[in-house]
């Protein structure tokens, strides 16, 4: 694909595909689209080379088939449980009108579990009875200890304002105290 931003190639070829991406070295990811990352300091994503190598071999032991399926059983539990709650949803009011926050509900709460051990639940699910105890407070759907947001609320608004969070200078964010 040519455009006024440069060339792409676009392919559905398994060999291609294994081509490019097994010689890092001729194919080096465009690192200008990832500038908005490097506030988070250098890392796989925002490198190339041998500092791109060494953030890799970190990583790499989070990427395999072990996680790979945690992810779609959570995934498959999570979807579940959002299927149930849209379905009471739909004979309560007729309706499900809650969509683009239930999905990003759906993230969190996979993101959530394999990536703390925290287990999330859609409204009318309980968690189940194997849970750790301690960490039912963050899966609660009402503000505990004083606080004003529940643990879910709080994650959801940093994640719904974290466009405008990355592109204001720290500068600005700073004069603005919590």
């Amino acid at each position: 694909m040519v455009s006024p931003n440069g060339l792409a190639l676009l392919t559905a070829s398994p060999e291609v595909t294994h081509e490019v991406t097994s010689r890092r070295e001729a194919f080096p990811k465009p690192l200008e689209h990832y500038e908005i990352l490097s506030m988070f300091g250098r890392n796989v994503v925002t490198t190339e080379g041998s500092l791109w190598r060494m953030h890799r071999k970190v990583t790499a032991a989070s990427f395999n088939e072990k996680n790979s399926a945690l992810v779609f059983g959570v995934a498959i539990q999570q979807a579940q449980g959002m299927a149930e709650y849209w379905t009471k949803a739909q004979e309560q009011t007729g309706s499900i009108k809650t969509a683009e926050n239930d999905t990003m509900s759906l993230a969190l709460n996979i993101i959530s579990y394999v990536g703390f051990g925290l287990r999330l639940c859609f409204p009318g699910q309980s968690l189940p009875v194997d849970s750790d105890s301690r960490m039912s407070k963050y899966a609660s759907f009402s503000p505990s200890g004083g606080h004003t947001l529940t643990f879910r609320d709080s994650i959801a608004g940093t994640l719904h304002h974290l466009l405008a969070l990355l592109l204001t200078p720290s500068l600005i964010i700073s004069m603005y105290p919590v």
